[in-house]
C-alpha cells in the first residue's frame, strides 16, 4: 500500500470501516510488527515525495511524445522512398506508444487519466488488453504460483 498507491488511494483506505473496539487488541497481538525495513522504506518514500520525485515533469513528457510523433512523421515521409527504414521507424513508434501507454495506464494523476487512450489511438493496444496481460500475476498468485513466472512467460494463462 505504501509503495505504489496514490494519495487518493491512501485516503480511501483510511476511510474504510474500522475494526470493532473489542477485537482490536486481539488483532494487534496477532499482527506482525512493522519491520525496520518497512519503517525505513516509509521514511524514504516520504522524503522522495517531499523532494518532488512524484511530480510529473511536463517538459520530459513533451519530449517523449515528440519522439513518438517524430518517428511517425519520418516513417510516413520515408514510406515511398525507403520502405524498410519506414517500417523500422514505425515499429519503433509502436514500441514507444506501448511504453507511454504503460506509463499512462499506471499513472494516477489527471495527466495520465487524460492520456489513458493514447496507446489505443497510437498503437492499437486497448488499455483493457494490456491490463489483462499485465495483471495475470494476480491470478498466478491466487493459484499458489509466484507472480514472477509471468515475467518469464507473459502468455502463460492464454
Amino acid at each position: 500500500m505504501d509503495a505504489f498507491h496514490s494519495e487518493k488511494a491512501i485516503n480511501m483506505y483510511k476511510r474504510l470501516p474500522k475494526s470493532k473496539k473489542d477485537v482490536v487488541p486481539a488483532l494487534e497481538s496477532a499482527a506482525v510488527p512493522d519491520s525496520s525495513t518497512q519503517l525505513a522504506f516509509r521514511k524514504l518514500r516520504e522524503e522522495l515525495v517531499r523532494e518532488g520525485y512524484w511530480n510529473r515533469d511536463m517538459v520530459h513528457e513533451s519530449k517523449l511524445l515528440a519522439i513518438w510523433g517524430s518517428l511517425v512523421v519520418v516513417a510516413g515521409i520515408t514510406a515511398q522512398s525507403i520502405p524498410l527504414l519506414s517500417t523500422f521507424l514505425l515499429g519503433l513508434s509502436m514500441t514507444t506508444a506501448g511504453w507511454l501507454g504503460h506509463d499512462y495506464i499506471h499513472g494516477v494523476d489527471k495527466f495520465s487519466f487524460r492520456l489513458r487512450n493514447f496507446c489505443p489511438l497510437a498503437a492499437g493496444l486497448l488499455p483493457a488488453w494490456w491490463s489483462d496481460k499485465h495483471n495475470k500475476h494476480h491470478a498466478l498468485s491466487k493459484c499458489g504460483l509466484p507472480g514472477s513466472i509471468l515475467l518469464l512467460c507473459p502468455y502463460i494463462l492464454n
